[in-house]
């Protein structure tokens, strides 16, 4: 393919997307050869207001990590396009995956995104566009197969999707998903500028390269005679079409209602629909209102088998409730997202507010529940004192850290932050679901990663429920 046709590819999927070409993007760039070719194709196709965004995620030795932004730096210096470097102290995320019980991977791809979604905002920019090519849509087909991934579930990469929903939202945006890794690296030969190799696409370390490195060359060697690469990626296609063809048979009137954190179905048009429509019809609310590509489904299936012909039911998974009556089923989002570790109150359902703290000796969680008919009082007068909120971090606020007097607009950006308070002020201050100040007297560790050394048993009545939920 040639220089020209890569760079009109990229630019006329971008375009479906991004019809204006004055609109700030950001351009997410490793100096690989892939992000660095679609930075090309955007300069080269008059995307004048893109900015270029470079996370380093503190995982390559110094050297790589140097060597990584001087090519960022040079492909902005060449382009015209300003370069925003974000940077993770060394060894954070590992520490996070080990404490999270997550991959290094998973969890650097979702801090890379929180912190490009940080740029986008400061910029104005509406989505981010990365440099993902054919062969990572390959890989994650065959990751997401073999990872136990439902075939009801989508298992191409999209071209496009929503990374944060709130205030207009914020896509992700990957153009260059119809050309392959060699047609991208001569179309950057022909620049010139220099793209870095990262050692760690090497590493057998993280599952994808051993995907890429292990798996695929050994399907190639079992079937030489076929092309491997296309064949999965078109029995991706056709199972996506088998989805979009099964849910046009969903009627109209099985959709009620649907707001931004609850939609309405009718139940008797949902349980007449063929299980497996019924099922990737909501699927794709559930996706929609958690936007959880990990939302456990297996307890909804196995909840709606279970209904039969009971007037109603109940289920609550994760941030997520189910209800359904005689006649409609409600799903609904919590009122206050429920982070999965950590600290939090979340909202499980009308007429319930449940404050959850971890016990990191037990390793259990205790969840106490707040509702109308509860009539017993029991907390800590001394150290909290009621009612309990949970709120976004504001600029006047202030806590001891340290033994110092700091705003928290000095100690993170404030839209990471989550603030639980009481009547007497702060009590603590949460980010990614890891609380890193608790108020004097209650009992945990001076350290920013800590956790509270025991449960603390809180109890009281909540009889306005509905007024402090929203709050």
């Amino acid at each position: 393919m040639s220089e020209h046709t890569v760079a009109a590819t990229i630019q006329e999927r971008l375009q479906c997307y991004v019809p204006d070409r004055k609109t700030p993007l950001v351009i997410a760039c490793s100096g690989g050869s892939d992000s660095v070719a679609v930075v090309l194709a955007l300069a080269r196709g008059g995307w004048i207001r893109s900015v270029i965004g470079h996370v380093d995620h503190g995982i390559q030795n110094d050297e790589n990590r140097q060597m990584e932004a001087r090519a960022v730096d040079a492909l902005g210096a060449l382009t015209g396009f300003p370069v925003i470097h974000q940077a993770i102290p060394a060894g954070v995320l590992r520490d996070r995956a080990v404490r999270e019980g997550r991959s290094v991977e998973e969890v650097a791809r979702t801090e890379r995104y929180r912190l490009l979604c940080q740029v986008a905002r400061t910029q104005a920019a509406p989505a981010i566009v990365c440099g993902h090519h054919q062969g990572d849509a390959v890989e994650t087909v065959l990751l997401r197969l073999f990872s136990g991934r439902s075939p009801m579930e989508p298992l191409l990469i999209p071209e496009w999707r929503l990374l944060e929903a709130d205030r207009g939202g914020i896509a992700l945006l990957r153009p260059a998903l119809h050309l392959s890794r060699d047609e991208l690296v001569s179309f950057v030969r022909e620049y010139p500028v220099s793209y870095h190799h990262d050692p760690g696409n090497s590493s057998t370390e993280y599952q994808r390269n051993r995907v890429r490195t292990g798996l695929i060359p050994a399907l190639k060697q079992v079937f030489p005679e076929h092309p491997v690469e296309q064949g999965i990626l078109s029995l991706a296609r056709e199972l996506q079409d088998l989805r979009r063809d099964a849910l046009a048979m969903v009627p109209a009137g099985v959709l009620l209602e649907d707001r931004e954190k609850q939609t309405v179905l009718s139940r008797t048009l949902f349980f007449s629909l063929p299980p497996s429509v019924g099922e990737l019809f909501l699927r794709q609310i559930v996706y929609r209102l958690t936007m959880d590509t990990r939302f456990p489904w297996k307890p909804v299936r196995q909840f709606l088998r279970n209904l039969g012909e009971r007037a109603s039911g109940e289920l609550t998974v994760r941030d997520l409730n189910i209800s359904v009556s005689e006649q409609r089923i409600v799903v609904a989002h919590s009122l206050v997202p429920v982070l999965r570790r950590g600290y939090l109150i979340g909202v499980h359902r009308p007429g319930t507010v449940t404050l959850v703290l971890s016990s990191p000796e037990s390793k259990t969680i205790q969840s106490v529940q707040f509702s109308e008919d509860r009539q017993s009082v029991e907390t800590f007068p001394e150290q909290i004192t009621l009612p309990l909120v949970i709120r976004d971090g504001r600029k006047n606020d202030f806590v001891e850290y340290n033994g110092r007097r700091r705003s928290l607009t000095g100690i993170a950006p404030l839209d990471t932050l989550t603030v639980l308070e009481d009547r007497r002020g702060i009590v603590a201050v949460l980010q990614s679901g890891t609380a890193f100040y608790f108020r004097d007297g209650i009992d945990c560790k001076s350290d920013a990663t800590t956790r509270i050394k025991r449960e603390l048993p809180l109890r009281f009545v909540c009889k306005e429920w509905k007024s402090y939920a929203e709050q």
